[in-house]
C-alpha cells in the first residue's frame, strides 16, 4: 500500500478544524484516541497502534525524512488481541518509543487529515494521499495539493520526521 503524506507543527488545531467545516469536500470522520509503540525494526519503521476500543494495527512502513510530501509504503495488520502481540514484539525487538495522541480524523477526496494532539509534542496537521486503483499516484498529488492550497493563510512548520523520532530527539535532549 501507498500514500504522499506531509506533516506540519502547528499552534493550534482550531482555527484549521474551522476551515475544514466550512469546507463542502471535506468530511469529519472521527476521533480517535491512539497510542504507537514504536519497536526496533532492522528497516524503515515498525508500530503497534492501539485504540481505546482494544484492537489494534500492526504497522510496517518505509518513508524518508524529508520536509516536502514524499512517498509512504507501508503494510498493515489488524489484530484483536494486542496485548499478546505486543509482548512478542517487545520480547523480541525492544521498544524505541510510544507515542500517545488524539486524533480527529477528516477527509478530502482520497485524501485523510488528521489533526493531532501529540502528549508531550504538540499540535500537528498531516496530510495522506491514497495512492490505489482508483488514485493513482498523478491523481493523488493533485488531490494533495489541492487540499494544501486551502491552507496557505496559516503558519504550517513543515515536519520531516515521524512523532516517534521528535519524541526520541525531545528525550534526548532531557539527559
Amino acid at each position: 500500500m501507498k500514500n504522499i503524506e506531509i506533516k506540519f507543527a502547528i499552534n493550534s488545531l482550531d482555527d484549521l478544524e474551522q476551515l475544514l467545516k466550512s469546507e463542502r469536500e471535506c468530511h469529519f470522520i472521527k476521533t480517535i484516541e491512539q497510542t504507537d509503540i514504536y519497536f526496533q525494526a532492522q528497516t524503515g519503521r515498525l508500530k503497534l497502534r492501539m485504540f481505546a476500543d482494544g484492537n489494534a494495527e500492526l504497522i510496517s512502513y518505509h518513508r524518508e525524512n524529508q520536509a516536502e510530501a514524499r512517498q509512504s509504503n507501508y503494510q498493515i495488520y489488524s489484530s484483536k488481541d494486542p496485548d499478546q502481540l505486543r509482548l512478542i514484539l517487545t520480547e523480541s525487538l525492544g521498544v524505541k518509543t510510544v507515542v500517545i495522541k488524539e486524533r480527529k480524523l477528516w477527509m478530502y477526496k482520497n485524501v485523510r487529515i488528521h489533526l493531532d494532539s501529540v502528549t508531550n509534542l504538540g499540535t500537528f496537521i498531516e496530510f495522506e494521499s491514497v495512492i490505489d486503483q482508483h488514485y493513482p499516484e498523478e491523481v493523488a498529488s493533485r488531490n494533495l495539493q489541492e487540499i494544501l492550497d486551502r491552507f496557505t493563510n496559516f503558519t504550517l512548520t513543515p515536519t520531516p520526521v515521524s512523532y516517534a523520532d521528535l519524541l526520541l530527539q525531545e528525550e534526548s535532549k532531557d539527559d
